[in-house]
């Protein structure tokens, strides 16, 4: 009686083994199936996330005067950092 019992026991090891092992080949290829899907959507999905900013970006710029700086180069060789006007706009 004692080796019917555990030979039950041992079949039904093996096979929690087997749903395991058959989970994890399952795992893997969902894993790789997404890779590798995700592989040829990511430009699209990028550039989804990264127009509106770029947008808001190019408008931020044309609305305001960018400042610009200049080095001046005096006579006697000292270099003077000034402030200029500024650029309307970018291009």
């Amino acid at each position: 009686m004692t080796s019917e019992s555990s030979r039950e026991k041992e079949l039904s090891l093996l096979a929690h083994l087997e749903e395991l092992r058959q989970r994890l080949i399952m795992a893997v290829i969902a894993v790789v199936l997404g890779m590798v899907v995700g592989y040829f959507i990511a430009p699209w999905g990028l550039d989804l996330l990264v127009r509106p900013m770029v947008r808001a970006q190019e408008g931020a710029l044309s609305k305001r005067t960018l400042p610009t700086l200049a080095l001046d180069v005096r006579s006697d060789g000292t270099i003077v950092l000034r402030e200029g006007e500024g650029l309307s706009g970018v291009g």
